[in-house]
């Protein structure tokens, strides 16, 4: 393998978070026994099962391209607090656009696996996650390790598109897509801040339950909790609070994407109210409602591309109205394979940014990332700032879910 070779140039759905730097985090917190040499063999057999995370990101403002680098696995190993401190914030895209990070404190540490965005969405990184740690417990149990499966390159969202037909002749074109140019001098690094808002097991049933004798999805109903919320404390109507959510399209496609095959399989919903529902379940079934519309019709397959090309288009819409809010769904984290002397207490996702802040930006849309791991749901608030108003939305969210009937 040479020291560098271009691989393809990104599709303008992959492009379109070079300018912002934006590497996403899948942090397991843990307990017990840590072994830092497996965890390095596990990181470097992930990396040879797939080749996209050996790669590198070259860009200026023309284009941008994947880049095959034989540089060695970037693990850092630092000590801090593991309740406050998750991942080291020097993540540079041009020198790797995988990481793995481990905070550790006493028994306690946080193991982070950090990916560019340009090159995995959430689904495909949990898949990496839970292969990631079946080849740690491999080593750490002394289990000949089978030789492990090399993976494609994963496709772009046009490429696939037009594989199946969906939208303009030339959805797949590969042509290099134009990025933000490079900022001069400092950049602003963001690692956004949390609230959380967890259901405990007993809880996150008892909303299950309710869902299905209500007919509608969890998702939907954590949607209409979102927004009730912040009606309630921003005391604005719900016909004038749009919501955007991102859609995982892998299995609305025929035939259906593997989740590591593709890199950014996402579509983009916009919900906004347009009758004087104020129930829960109400609006989580007109929630419901639009999405199988849109998904039916191909509108949400559409849109994604379409988002990209218009340079965040949606935010800019979200950031104009009296109040909003942007989620996206990873659904369940993947069952973790773990040896039996390690505990795995809890799994956050988290979002650097390394990115110019203009000094007239708007105020930041609240954006929410809702998971479920061992059994519990969180809805996990991040904001580059938090307000008492952020956390009262978190807490009147709470209410909402936990009152359920």
């Amino acid at each position: 393998m040479t020291a560098t070779h271009a691989i393809r140039p990104l599709a303008p759905t992959e492009a379109i978070y070079v300018g912002l730097g934006l590497f996403v985090g899948y942090s397991v917190q843990v307990r017990g026994h840590l072994g830092i040499a497996a965890l390095s063999q596990a990181f470097a057999a992930l990396r040879r099962a797939y080749p996209i995370l050996s790669s590198r990101l070259v860009a200026d403002d023309q284009a941008a391209v994947i880049v095959g680098s034989s540089v060695p696995p970037v693990i850092r190993v630092f000590d801090g607090e593991v309740a406050s401190v998750r991942y080291d914030t020097d993540l540079d895209a041009a020198r790797a656009v995988c990481e793995l990070h481990v905070v550790r404190e006493g028994d306690r540490a946080n193991v982070t696996l950090l990916i560019h965005h340009s090159v995995a969405d959430g689904h495909h990184s949990l898949a990496i996650l839970a292969e990631f740690w079946s080849l740690y417990t491999d080593f750490v149990e002394g289990t000949a390790v089978p030789a492990v499966a090399r993976h494609a390159y994963p496709m772009s969202l046009e490429a696939l598109y037009a594989e199946r037909g969906i939208g303009p002749a030339d959805a797949g074109t590969a042509v290099p897509s134009e990025v933000p140019p490079a900022p001069v001098g400092d950049r602003q690094v963001i690692a956004l801040s949390y609230l959380r808002c967890q259901l405990d097991e007993g809880q996150t049933a008892a909303l299950v339950d309710f869902g299905h004798r209500q007919g509608t999805t969890i998702n939907s109903l954590v949607s209409a909790a979102i927004l009730l919320a912040i009606a309630d404390v921003q005391n604005v109507p719900l016909t004038e609070m749009p919501y955007a959510y991102l859609v995982e399209l892998r299995s609305r496609m025929s035939p259906p994407v593997a989740f590591t095959a593709g890199t950014n399989i996402l579509g983009y919903e916009r919900y906004l109210a347009e009758g004087d529902a104020v129930e829960l379940a109400d609006i989580a079934r007109a929630i419901g409602a639009r999405l199988a519309a849109d998904l039916a019709d191909q509108r949400i397959h559409h849109a994604a591309v379409q988002a990209a090309g218009s340079k965040f288009a949606v935010l800019q819409e979200l950031q104009q109205a009296p109040a909003a809010a942007l989620s996206t769904n990873w659904g369940r984290v993947p069952t973790l394979r773990h040896p039996p002397a390690l505990e795995l207490d809890d799994f956050w996702p988290l979002f650097h940014l390394d990115a110019p802040i203009p000094a007239d930006a708007p105020a930041a849309t609240p954006f929410f990332v809702i998971t479920g791991f061992a059994g519990r749901l969180s809805i996990d608030l991040l904001m580059p700032e938090l307000t008492s108003s952020h956390r009262e939305i978190v807490a009147a969210l709470r209410d909402r879910l936990l009152t359920v009937r």
